[in-house]
């Protein structure tokens, strides 16, 4: 059996993942989410908010079988938080913004390397990362700040297993292109003042340009299934 844990799923991506790998019955799904939105059997939830470091801090993973083929985390759910210039934003809403997008994909690979150690199983951890780490846009200071720490903290666990020759862990940053997700509907609601780049995230919805979920959980499934296949540690999903 395999285990997959995934942070976000009760939508969007995280949740179209989710559904993906339940297709198959060697497939158990841990989703941690505020919002409970999957009913199958193979489905385990933990409602979870992961703004919350005390309820980040306090998240055990389970105890698996040696016999377990597989086990993987998904660190999948982000947020753009409150678009705004610095000098004008809301001090809580950036502190909870960083939590989810940063503090606690740190925590959780911690606490997931930890646990699973000395387990035989193949080990797989996969980071949601973005474009945004890489570029500058106005009004997006915690979310571009946020990803670009993921794809450095991504890199660094990498070394870190490969200094001690752990071939076993797998940990890769993929950026998943422009999805249509609540957060792409947040940005078009942006006015000029907050984000002066409003107008393309129109044209790309008007003119079909974004991803599906769907589609892009199964690419994130054929990496989670073969890591040795990524072009590098930080990638995108070109559909």
């Amino acid at each position: 059996m395999n285990h997959y844990y995934i942070t976000g799923t009760s939508s969007g991506i995280g949740k179209a993942l989710a559904e993906e790998l339940l297709a198959s019955t060697n497939n158990v799904v841990h989703g941690m989410a505020r919002h409970e939105t999957i009913v199958h059997e193979r489905y385990r939830h933990t409602s979870i908010d992961l703004a919350q470091q005390e309820a980040v801090l306090s998240f055990s993973f389970e105890l698996h079988p040696d016999d377990t083929k597989r086990i993987v985390l998904v660190n999948n759910a982000g947020t753009l938080g409150d678009m705004g210039y610095l000098g004008e934003m809301n001090d809580e809403d950036v502190a909870s913004s960083l939590n989810v997008n940063l503090v606690a994909p740190v925590i959780l690979i911690n606490k997931f390397l930890y646990q699973f150690a000395n387990h035989p199983a193949e080990k797989v951890i996969i980071n949601i990362t973005s474009g945004a780490a890489t570029a500058a846009y106005d009004g997006w200071s915690v979310y571009c700040t946020s990803k670009a720490g993921i794809d450095m903290l991504t890199r660094v666990a990498h070394a870190e297993r490969k200094q001690r020759n752990d071939g076993r862990a797998h940990i890769l940053a993929v950026a998943p292109g422009v999805v249509d997700t609540a957060m792409q509907t947040k940005i078009r609601n942006a006015t000029e003042d907050k984000f002066s780049r409003v107008d393309k995230f129109h044209d790309l919805k008007n003119n079909n340009q974004l991803y599906k979920p769907v589609d892009v959980a199964k690419q994130l499934a054929r990496i989670i299934a073969n890591p040795d296949t990524a072009t590098d540690i930080v990638s995108r999903i070109s559909l």
